[in-house]
């Protein structure tokens, strides 16, 4: 990510960050989304909303139940 961010060079649009995560202490499981968010900034991005984790079952990788209505109703605040 912070190789294809600093390729851009200076952005000027708004940006948002996710990430997928399993569930527990994002000490534990990571998120990402905080990190690409401060990154995006520092490239000029406006931040149009605070980054968000949507949780994913164990090693499928697919989203735990409740997730894609939460995903769905992020994106849309995102349009607004």
């Amino acid at each position: 990510m912070r190789e294809w961010l600093a390729s851009l060079g200076r952005l000027e649009v708004a940006d948002a960050a996710f990430d997928t995560r399993l569930q527990g202490l994002p000490a534990f499981t990571g998120r990402a989304s905080k990190s690409i968010c401060r990154l995006l900034a520092r490239h000029g991005a406006r931040i149009a909303a605070s980054p968000e984790s949507f949780l994913v079952e164990g090693l499928t990788g697919t989203l735990a139940e409740g997730e894609l209505g939460r995903a769905r109703a992020w994106g849309e605040r995102l349009r607004q």
